[in-house]
């Protein structure tokens, strides 16, 4: 199976069912339509700074939408997230 591969279900889900709730969090929700819209951007703006499939990108975020935007967003041009820990103490 190709890496990613279930990327396109995000776009297909949000042509099918726009309006349904893609994540909750706290007292944020964001719609399938929402997501693919964000991923898009995120994807443009990675691209736009020469990011390329199999490049890395960090990703500093505590546990919220954002941080599935960054790491799923990365994902669509073929980059592989890295999630720092927000948390990691100096030694680590």
């Amino acid at each position: 199976m190709e890496p990613y591969a279930w990327l396109p279900l995000i776009r297909a889900t949000a042509t099918a069912h726009p309006a349904a709730v893609a994540f909750v969090h706290e007292t944020r929700r964001l719609t399938y339509s929402g997501l693919d819209a964000a991923l898009s951007r995120v994807a443009g703006n990675l691209a736009a700074r020469g990011i390329a499939a199999g490049a890395r990108v960090g990703v500093l975020c505590e546990a919220s939408i954002e941080f599935m935007l960054a790491t799923f967003g990365a994902m669509r041009p073929g980059a592989i997230p890295v999630p720092i820990g927000i948390r990691l103490q100096a030694p680590e």
